[in-house]
């Protein structure tokens, strides 16, 4: 009859379940839910701290500054001293040059998606700017994972609009990564643009998201280093022939 197989079906999906929750399915959906939350609130710690240590560092730079150049000076000779010095002097520039550089661009596309919401008619247009401005921290695919969620909130509301809005986004993405951010970055670090995809690609696959924001700088530095060798050792290799 029509009620015993009605019956029969919701035995049948109570069955499912039942060996479903025993094979361990659910374990291992809550099992992916925490190691997402878990490695979430683990890199929010990380950012927390460097940022505090950070912080403490500024406060305290002139005594940093002094204890150190008098260590320096201490255990090294004259000649090593001064290289040391040398080379500690181009990190700061460039380390100090690329958070100017990176703050800049975070503004820059944090306004281009602000207006280009405003005149698509979307919805908290500040806000999504904000947010994405903040993810554009972590170089070329923090605003892409910001934008993804603002574009699910907005989805929420209208997808029409979710819709409109990211593929606003991919339009203002690619301008903004091929052309903003290589010649704003590369150029407050001294690091030529073409670079800049080859630092991050090797930062990412060395240490994930960290080593996507700091691979800049660190490759930057390297490159003036070497730079300057070369012209050291052409310029000696010049005064031999002459």
């Amino acid at each position: 009859s029509r009620g015993e197989t009605n019956e029969y079906k919701v035995h049948f999906r109570n069955r499912r379940c039942c060996s479903w929750l025993v094979s361990g399915g659910a374990n291992d959906i809550f099992g992916s839910i925490f190691m997402i939350l878990s490695t979430t609130f683990s890199w929010f710690a990380q950012a927390f701290i460097a940022i505090v240590f950070s912080f403490l560092l500024l406060f305290n730079k002139k005594q940093v500054v002094r204890e150190t150049k008098s260590l320096l000076k201490a255990y090294l000779p004259e000649k090593d001293y001064e290289k040391t010095r040398h080379v500690l002097k181009l990190i700061i520039r460039i380390f100090t040059s690329y958070v100017g550089g990176t703050c800049l661009e975070c503004l820059i596309l944090a306004s281009l998606v602000t207006a280009g919401s405003l005149i698509m008619k979307i919805p908290y247009a500040f806000l999504i700017g904000l947010v994405v401005g903040i993810g554009a921290l972590v170089p070329m695919f923090g605003a892409l994972v910001a934008a993804l969620l603002c574009t699910f909130f907005i989805a929420i509301t209208s997808p029409v609009q979710g819709f409109t809005f990211i593929v606003m986004f991919i339009c203002i993405q690619q301008v903004e990564g091929n052309f903003i951010y290589p010649h704003v970055v590369g150029k407050s670090v001294g690091f030529p643009p073409m670079y800049i995809i080859v630092a991050i690609t090797i930062g990412a696959n060395v240490a994930g998201i960290i080593g996507i924001i700091i691979f800049i700088p660190i490759c930057s530095c390297i490159y003036q280093l070497v730079s300057e060798d070369v012209l050291t050792r052409l310029q000696k290799v010049k005064e031999v022939s002459d």
